[in-house]
């Protein structure tokens, strides 16, 4: 049986094979801006906690939006080559900012052992593995020691100085960690 290739956004079947959303879908996407900007509302959430140089966030999401239904199609329903395209995009859109020209490397967090087998996958690790591919970067890949701590302590370490578990992280990164590295989660 054969299914023809349709947008997985809106289902339509008028696009090349090449491509994941129909070009209505990938206009429909609505992009924030942010990576031009310093003092941008993503940085500001980290003012104060964590020293970081620049953030950025790629797109606004919005219940019952486009992005939430192909979020979900990626995170839940095993379709990585959203992720792929999102991480292209978001690896396009960063050659273009000149603030962010510095990127030695990537760094996907990681997802509990069991999160993983359940999905198949870490969303971040695809999300840089194509932002890498753009960017040309290395993936410094990261594993967690299996356990996640109880509800109560992550609540705690989020409420405190911004390091969460950092015991609970250890990097596979055969040399030093670089300067100028990005982290990547998804919620």
């Amino acid at each position: 049986m054969f299914f023809p290739h349709t947008c997985a956004g809106c289902g339509s079947d008028i696009l090349d094979h090449d491509q994941l959303l129909c070009l209505q879908c990938a206009d429909r996407l609505p992009q924030t801006g942010f990576h031009r900007y310093a003092g941008n509302p993503v940085e500001k959430i980290f003012w104060g906690r964590l020293k970081i140089s620049c953030a950025t966030s790629f797109l606004y999401f919005t219940k019952s939006s486009l992005l939430q239904h192909l979020v979900h199609q990626f995170k839940y329903n095993g379709k990585k080559e959203i992720g792929e395209f999102i991480g292209r995009r978001m690896g396009d859109v960063m050659t273009e900012a000149s603030r962010f020209g510095t990127i030695d490397a990537l760094v996907p967090l990681p997802l509990y052992a069991a999160r993983e087998r359940r999905r198949g996958y870490n969303q971040a690790g695809v999300l840089c593995d194509a932002m890498a591919e753009v960017l040309k970067v290395p993936v410094l890949k990261m594993s967690s020691s299996g356990r996640r701590p109880p509800k109560h302590k992550r609540a705690k370490a989020a409420r405190s100085d911004g390091q969460i578990w950092p015991a609970a992280l250890n990097c596979c990164s055969p040399k030093p960690c670089a300067a100028n590295m990005w982290c990547w989660w998804m919620m």
